[in-house]
């Protein structure tokens, strides 16, 4: 038997359990590179962030999977300017895009970009991007399997301090 899954707009009262998400996200990342470690007071910060600028917010969100009363999922969608000599218009950005372990591959990931696009589209947002490590390609195939193309490369270099 296939359980539910609601995608939904974060409250309030979910920073505990999205702040056990981005812990579990960091978990992912950082054993890859280093640099996704959490820096000192990172989800303190994150949790004033989330309560003081995304909720009830018109320029930013985190949708939420939520399966048998437990998040699962989530990702932050925010509404960034445009350039000043480009045509580049407003545009939306999807950030921490991550979904649990255990439920990975059952479609959540899909269902909460499709819930973001929904919350574009109702703020007039003609376009959204979304960054991608390049050692993830998983994660890349996914987005492209939900209609979205690649338009940029990003390049990278280490200095020394």
């Amino acid at each position: 038997m296939r359980v539910s899954v609601t995608v939904r707009e974060a409250r309030e009262a979910d920073v505990d359990e999205l702040l056990n998400l981005w812990r579990g996200f960091v978990e992912f990342l950082s054993p890859r590179d280093p640099r996704y470690e959490a820096r000192e007071g990172a989800y303190e910060k994150w949790r004033s962030s989330f309560l003081n600028r995304m909720v009830d917010s018109e320029h930013a969100t985190v949708l939420v999977a939520e399966k048998e009363g437990s998040l699962v999922g989530a990702v932050e969608a925010r509404v960034t300017g445009g350039h000043p000599v480009f045509k580049v218009s407003k545009h939306g950005r999807l950030f921490g895009h991550f979904v649990i372990e255990e439920e990975r591959g059952g479609g959540i990931g899909g269902a909460l970009i499709e819930r973001a696009e929904e919350w574009f589209e109702s703020k007039g947002i003609p376009y959204y991007r979304v960054s991608v490590l390049s050692w993830l390609p998983e994660v890349k195939e996914a987005y492209k399997a939900a209609g979205m193309d690649q338009v940029e490369w990003v390049m990278e270099k280490e200095l020394e301090p």
